[in-house]
């Protein structure tokens, strides 16, 4: 790893498995946190959704379900934990 690259941009959030959406985004699930732009107090939900946009080097992360700023609140009322996350005929599916 290159560590100059290196960036932190959800701390106190943990797991992020990640899938590739039918729109050409990453998808992700995050336990613990706040997610992107959250910490481990601001924004913290038991389980987060959130989206990749973009490459690399101009990416843009938003929290799509639960965490801080989201663009829905946490819908997931129990306390569970993600191990995986993936897309199927267009509709995402969480294991929790």
């Amino acid at each position: 790893m290159a560590l100059d690259t290196y960036t932190t941009a959800a701390p106190g959030s943990d797991l992020w498995p990640v899938t590739w959406g039918p729109d050409n985004h990453l998808y992700s699930a995050w336990g613990d946190g706040g997610g992107f732009g959250g910490s481990d107090s601001d924004g913290r939900v038991s389980m987060g959704i959130a989206r990749i946009e973009g490459g690399p080097e101009n990416y843009r992360a938003i929290n799509v379900n639960g965490g801080k700023n989201p663009e829905h609140s946490a819908s997931f009322r129990l306390k569970g934990k993600t191990s995986g996350i993936e897309f199927v005929g267009g509709n995402s599916l969480r294991d929790h």
